[in-house]
């Protein structure tokens, strides 16, 4: 599966293809009391796309599994279909800590 940054895919993608996109919602640095910060926070919007709904099913499941032991899905967004492709959207929100 094809993984975009930014919420948008490249011109070169359609809705026969199965992908997905991610945006930044949020983050936070783990201020400390001494020093600069060692971790950051994020959370992201995952939104996966395909042509048939099954085939945004499976492939939102898939990104989970791989995902989930890495951090946290924290919601679960509204369904949906892209007014112009008619393409299926399943979207969530991650969450993870990264290492400076």
């Amino acid at each position: 599966m094809r993984f975009f940054p930014f919420g948008e895919a490249d011109e070169g993608s359609n809705a026969n293809q199965v992908y997905a996109t991610w945006q930044l919602i949020s983050g936070l640095p783990q201020n400390q009391l001494k020093g600069s910060a060692t971790l950051d926070w994020f959370r992201v919007q995952i939104d996966v796309w395909a042509a048939k709904a099954d085939e945004a099913d499976t492939a939102a499941s898939a990104l989970r599994t791989a995902l989930e032991p890495k951090g946290y899905i924290v919601s679960i967004n509204a369904d949906g279909r892209d007014a112009a492709t008619r393409a299926y959207r399943i979207s969530f929100d991650f969450e993870f800590w990264q290492k400076r």
